[in-house]
């Protein structure tokens, strides 16, 4: 009787743990919905000149982790790593947007960001 208890003491816990996981998980992502990525416009004098000097930004597309090629608005790639799961400071830069050089820059911060 005793063990029986002990069983389902822990299955309890286990699922009110993951209850609450799971609803951290979706408050996140509820805020980082709807906000818009802070990249400049296509046309705009910032964008040309980005593009002249990076190859891509990393930046924000529906709450989520995307790769723009310098100069376009559209995401090359959207990636399944939401921002509201970042650090806050990560998370900012990314709305901002960071500019890449390169493939293998790229590659190195994606990197950063999944692990």
């Amino acid at each position: 009787m005793e063990a029986r208890r002990m069983i389902l003491c822990c299955v309890a816990s286990a699922s009110v743990s993951a209850l609450l996981a799971a609803t951290a998980t979706a408050a996140a992502i509820r805020v980082e919905v709807g906000q818009r990525s802070v990249l400049p416009a296509p046309g705009s004098a910032a964008v040309q000149q980005e593009a002249e000097e990076y190859a891509y930004i990393l930046g924000e597309y529906g709450g989520r982790l995307a790769v723009y090629r310098a100069g376009e608005q559209e995401p090359a790639t959207v990636l399944d790593v939401y921002l509201g799961l970042l650090p806050p400071a990560d998370a900012q830069a990314l709305r901002q947007g960071i500019p890449v050089e390169d493939r293998a820059e790229l590659e190195r911060r994606l990197e950063d960001f999944i692990s």
